[in-house]
């Protein structure tokens, strides 16, 4: 699961389904990649200003691992071993050798694909393609799902910047006088619909007017996906020619 605020409620939600489906004590751990990770994890029951209950739950940190204690736990520790920050490449090398010895199949090659991206961060993708079958990682079921997301990315990222130019252009062209103001914030805006309807409204509203509208509403949470505004009320049209 990514961090977020709600981890801690999330892990004891998860721990308690568990419980009540098989019946059976559960151990929850929060494996830490990052640096970025909270110092703990608790989830915490306030009443009236007072904690009432807590419950807190074991936390690893990947990068302060001992990856030779790591890689002796099998071919899943093996997978580790990249996040750790005393790891080099020929602890590399031998991880994904107890990988390729003891699993096969898809199992092989999702957790080839874990040892190498847990290592990016240290090493070349050159350096890693020496010791890590990029072939094997290739055939991964984590590598597909990666690939697909970075195409995801990659095309809403092209859609964005896409509104954020129109939007722009159509801002300097029809408000020169307000440009400087409203377009840094166009720029830190990522709602596709909200651009492209804040450049409709460049070319329809009065400098003031416009200025106005897209500073109320770069401070507002952003519509969710599909849903439109509903047509504003007729104005005036912008005067043509010079101003």
């Amino acid at each position: 699961m990514k961090y977020g605020k709600d981890l801690e409620f999330r892990c004891f939600e998860y721990a308690a389904l568990l419980v009540m489906r098989f019946r059976v004590p559960v151990l929850t751990t929060v494996v830490l990649v990052k640096k970025s990770g909270p110092r703990e994890v608790a989830n915490r029951e306030v009443l009236g200003g007072r904690v009432v209950r807590e419950r807190r739950f074991d936390v690893v940190r990947l990068w302060k691992m001992d990856p030779e204690r790591v890689l002796r736990l099998g071919p899943g520790g093996a997978a580790l071993v990249g996040a750790a920050e005393k790891t080099t490449l020929p602890l590399l090398a031998r991880a994904a050798r107890t990988i390729q010895r003891e699993t096969k199949g898809i199992v092989q090659s999702d957790l080839l694909f874990i040892l190498q991206a847990l290592s990016r961060q240290r090493y070349t993708a050159k350096e890693l393609a020496g010791v890590i079958p990029k072939e094997t990682v290739m055939a991964s079921s984590l590598w597909a799902e990666a690939a697909r997301e970075g195409r995801k990315e990659g095309r809403l990222e092209g859609a964005v910047a896409e509104a954020r130019a129109f939007c722009i252009k159509l801002t300097r062209e029809h408000d020169p006088e307000v440009a400087d103001r409203v377009v840094p914030v166009i720029e830190a805006c990522s709602d596709v619909d909200r651009l492209h309807d804040w450049g409709l409204q460049a070319s329809q509203l009065p400098d003031a007017e416009f200025l106005r509208l897209v500073t109320e509403q770069s401070g507002s949470t952003s519509r969710p996906a599909g849903r439109r505004r509903a047509p504003r009320p007729s104005r005036r049209a912008k005067p043509k020619g010079p101003r």
